[in-house]
Formats: structure tokens, sequence, C-alpha cells
């Protein structure tokens, strides 16, 4: 496909996921999602007390030591804490989520009713290979944000050259990564691929088109990048303003969260529809 065609069908899809916004019925399973982290965070924030109090608070103070317990330590803590609880929480519901509104975003695209019991019904057998899929992705970009700043330490440009940059060009490295398996949740759900398949042929499609992949991942992830590292200045936030201003930004960045996934789904799904159209 020519350079030229591949963005004409990326501004497509784009034009086409704003359109389908008239709707509701997808943005609105966006919405539950956010709900549903928000009301983790509130978990979190009040994690001293019942009826939660009784297992987490044994989990943080093994992990985060005894000064986590206490006020305002423990709203220092709590990007982190809601890092892993989001984690593990794409990976019961996110994956979900995302299987689904694949569907869905594809009845749109044709035309065709949206039915939310058709999306999550056509997802649900699918469920366990997205979740494997879903532990190759996730361990790969762990690995990035976790190996990548100790690797970029060692090089003298970044040597006090201080936080952001570092976190910058970890940040971009993982949208490069991410998007080698951008398409695999479309190739699942629509095309009833395998594990192995649909991570062969993302990785074949990620070689044929390099730049709309890293676009795809890449815009609604700069999006919500500038919030996502304000909620990591912990330290700054609760200086400069109040402890529970850490709890505010971290459910801005879930909000604004709602636009960029939907952004991202709708705009992969789109895409990966034109390109099956022309194969």
């Amino acid at each position: 496909m020519k350079v030229s065609k591949q963005f004409n069908n990326y501004f497509l899809a784009w034009k086409d996921c704003a359109a389908s916004l008239k709707q509701g019925q997808i943005f609105l399973l966006f919405i539950a999602y956010a709900a549903l982290q928000i009301s983790f965070v509130f978990i979190l924030m009040f994690f001293a007390f019942p009826p939660f109090s009784s297992f987490l608070v044994p989990l943080v103070q093994r992990f985060f030591g005894e000064p986590a317990l206490h006020y305002p330590n423990n709203f220092l803590i709590l990007p982190s804490l809601f890092f892993w609880v989001n984690l593990l929480l794409s990976g019961v519901l996110g994956v979900i989520l995302v299987g689904a509104t694949t569907n869905l975003f594809t009845m749109s695209y044709h035309n065709k009713p949206v039915k939310l019991g058709k999306g999550l019904g056509r997802t649900m057998p699918h469920y366990l290979i997205l979740f494997v899929i879903w532990v190759v992705e996730t361990g790969a970009l762990l690995a990035v944000f976790f190996g990548v700043p100790a690797l970029l330490n060692k090089i003298y440009f970044f040597t006090g050259a201080g936080n952001l940059p570092l976190q910058l060009t970890t940040s971009f490295i993982a949208i490069i990564v991410g998007s080698f398996f951008v398409y695999t949740t479309a190739l699942i759900v629509l095309e009833n691929a395998g594990p192995g398949r649909a991570v062969v042929k993302s990785l074949s499609m990620f070689k044929n088109y390099p730049l709309i992949s890293i676009l795809l991942i890449g815009i609604p992830n700069l999006i919500r990048m500038p919030v996502d590292l304000l909620s990591g200045k912990t330290q700054f936030l609760v200086s400069q303003f109040s402890p529970e201003i850490v709890a505010a930004v971290l459910i801005l960045s879930i909000l604004i969260s709602v636009f960029a996934n939907y952004f991202l789904v709708g705009t992969v799904t789109r895409y990966f529809l034109s390109v099956r159209e022309r194969s």
C-alpha cells in the first residue's frame, strides 16, 4: 500500500471513529470502565479503613513499609498502588472491554446496529487468548518501563539530565513496542486468530505500516501523557498543593483516558478493516 493511501486510511479511521461518538453506546462502555477505575482510586485512598483494611493494610505495610500507612505518605504511594491494581484490572476486565468494543466499532463501521450483547457474546469465547496476549504484551512493556531507565542511566547524555528526558524516552520506546501488538485484538475477535498467529500477523502488519502503527497507538497515549507524568510527581504535588491533589490528578488521568482509549480502539479497528478490505 502506498504511503499516501496509508495516511488516507489513517485519517479516515479518525474521521469514522469521531463520527461513531454520535451513537453513544460504545463510549458508555469506556465511561463504565473509568467509573470502576475511579472506585479503586477511592478504595486505595482509604485502604486503612474497613472493609478493605483487613487485607490491604498488611499488603501496603509489606511492600511500602510502616510509614506508608500514615497520612500524607499514603498519598505519596497512591500512584504506585493504583498502577498495579489497574494493571490487574486491565488483564481481568480490560481485555474484555477492548475485545467487545472492537466488535462494536466494527458493527458501527459496517452500518449495522450496535448491540452490546452481541459484542460481548463474540468476545467471551476469545477471553483466554486475549488474556495470553495481554500477558505477553504487558511483560514486554514492563520490561521497557523497568529495564530501559536502568540502561539509559548508563548513557552519558542521560546522566544528570533529570527524570523528564528519561521518562519521555522510555515512554516513546514503550509506544513503539506496544505498536508491535496493536492489531492483535482485532485479529483475535474478528478473524479468530490464535495467540501465535495474532502476534506474528500483527508484527507483519507493523512491518508493512510502521509509521501508521506507531501513530495509532502513539497519538492517544500522547493525549494523556502530560497528566500521567504529573501523577508521578507526588512529592511536588504534595509540597505545592495538598496530599489529596494526588488522587485528583489520578482521577483526571482516568477521565482523559476515556477519550484516549476510545480513539485508540476505534482508530485501530477502522484501520485494520481498511487493510483487510484491500487484501
